[in-house]
């Protein structure tokens, strides 16, 4: 197909298949907190197991996170991002065949170890393919596909459930997961180089790159943007995970108090569920766009950047507002 010997269009399906496969990501990982009711009985077990289940996926993922970019630098991106999809996929598939609860929380300590490798990778893909003054938008819309999943997480995987049992959802996504695998290990290619020659040009107003030399892990450490970066991170993310991996299930379990039906619960996780992922992915794209537009206005990136960023802390307070 011509279409793909275009590398202005390639890029823009390469952008489209990590998008789908983030989707596929975040839906996942969102089994475990939609079908929490059906396995808890499933494996007779609480809460109190479900959130050591939940915890051995986050330490898994907490420590894959910076070894998943070690491995795309030594192994590339393609091998690894594709090694990533099945290993995630299989880790899947391997949940909904579990036997007992430590079968069940080790693939799930899988997925863990395997779904960063998405992340790790998309950050090269969007510099190697596209100019500065589109990474902000193409990074976001990338990204955005966690948020989109978690919206449609809810409405698909609540929906299968009520026409399957919950190990037969998990076969389902880790099948879909594999045919997002041979997508990818079809569509993406290395840049061609008079690509590489724009995208990694360095910019011309920063002098930074007259004086860049190689540096160690340690004087990584002593990087301020890196600490900055967790901090943001510290903050935000347990906000996050605690809405990915408990507000569907304390959603379920209220409607079960108040006398509703599975298949009630599996209504209301349909339409309630993904609101608040629903407005995060509006949220990041529409800022992201604003970066970029101060960038073509001729805004150095860095204060773009910070721009954006300060401008929406200030209004992040707001949702202390929540409960009243």
């Amino acid at each position: 197909m011509t279409f793909f010997h275009d590398p202005h269009k390639r890029k823009w399906v390469i952008v489209a298949t990590i998008f789908i496969a983030v989707i596929c990501n975040y839906l996942d990982r969102q089994l475990l907190s939609i079908l929490k009711p059906e396995i808890l009985s499933h494996f007779q077990i609480d809460d109190m197991h479900y959130a050591w289940v939940v915890n051995v996926f986050l330490v898994c993922y907490a420590i894959m996170y910076p070894i998943s970019g070690i491995l795309v630098d030594k192994f590339g991106s393609k091998k690894v991002m594709l090694g990533g999809i099945i290993t995630w996929s299989l880790a899947c598939i391997g949940g909904g065949l579990s036997q007992n609860v430590v079968q069940f929380t080790i693939c799930r300590g899988i997925l863990g170890l395997a779904e960063p490798t998405i992340f790790s990778f998309h950050i090269v893909a969007v510099t190697l393919w596209f100019e500065k003054r589109q990474r902000a938008t193409a990074n976001r819309l990338c990204t955005a596909g966690g948020s989109i999943g978690t919206v449609i997480a809810p409405l698909a995987i609540a929906w299968m459930a009520q026409y399957f049992s919950w190990n037969e959802v998990f076969l389902i996504a880790g099948s879909v997961g594999m045919i997002i695998a041979l997508m990818w290990a079809a569509i993406y290619k290395t840049p061609p180089q008079e690509v590489l020659a724009v995208t990694t040009a360095p910019d011309k107003d920063e002098e930074a790159h007259k004086t860049q030399v190689s540096f160690s892990w340690k004087q990584l450490w002593k990087t301020q943007s890196l600490w900055g970066i967790l901090l943001i991170r510290l903050i935000s993310d347990p906000v996050w995970y605690f809405c990915c991996f408990w507000l569907p299930g304390y959603l379920r379990t209220m409607g079960e108090h108040q006398g509703l039906s599975q298949y009630a619960t599996l209504n209301m996780i349909r339409y309630i569920g993904g609101l608040p992922f629903l407005f995060g992915a509006i949220g990041g794209i529409l800022s992201s766009v604003w970066s970029d537009y101060m960038v073509r206005r001729g805004m150095p990136g860095l204060k773009a950047r910070k721009t954006m960023m300060i401008s929406l802390v200030c209004v992040a307070p707001l949702c202390a507002l929540t409960p009243f």
